[in-house]
């Protein structure tokens, strides 16, 4: 068996992703950043950006005799970069993010992680290849999810005993 982690990064970024559909108008473009060699879309859209990972404890053990594994829990705070452009809608769109990243619904929609907070919107224009600005507003989200790492357990299905006389299998020297 090999390790397995479950819930996967790409997996968050799906659950954060759909998430942040449910918020914006429908046919809004949600990508995973950083974005490489790809030109910005010609239309307003967001870019969702892992900025930092830190382990928040110590892992948590679970074994499972009866399928011979160990499950070690560790708890990883997450912070994202949600990039809001466009031209009248960024800074609706980074409020309406930061407001309902602060809510129950939050909690509710996201099933891979849970939100801890959300920073206040901030603009932070982008000039352009073609040197013009572009309006772009962010918001540092901050989660949490709880990646569980799956393993072989060691274990034993019999054992066989037997006495040894140590003195005569090993006599003194």
């Amino acid at each position: 068996m090999t390790l397995t982690v479950s819930p996967t990064l790409p997996q968050v970024f799906a659950d954060l992703r759909a998430f942040l559909l449910t918020i914006v108008p429908a046919g809004t473009i949600v990508l995973k950043g950083p974005v490489n060699r790809a030109a910005q879309p010609a239309v307003d859209h967001i870019v969702v950006t892992p900025t930092y990972r830190k382990r928040l404890r110590t892992n948590e053990y679970t074994d499972d005799p009866i399928n011979q594994t160990t499950a070690m829990e560790e708890g990883v705070q997450l912070d994202v970069q949600i990039d809001c452009y466009g031209g009248t809608l960024a800074p609706d769109w980074a409020t309406m993010i930061e407001t309902v990243f602060r809510s129950e619904y939050a909690t509710q929609a996201l099933t891979t992680c849970q939100p801890l907070y959300a920073d206040d919107a901030r603009q932070m224009p982008l000039v352009t290849g073609e040197e013009q600005y572009l309006q772009r507003w962010l918001v540092r989200a901050v989660l949490q999810y709880n990646p569980v790492t799956t393993t072989v357990q060691q274990s034993a299905t019999s054992l066989s005993v037997t006495t040894v006389n140590v003195d005569e299998a090993y006599p003194p020297t």
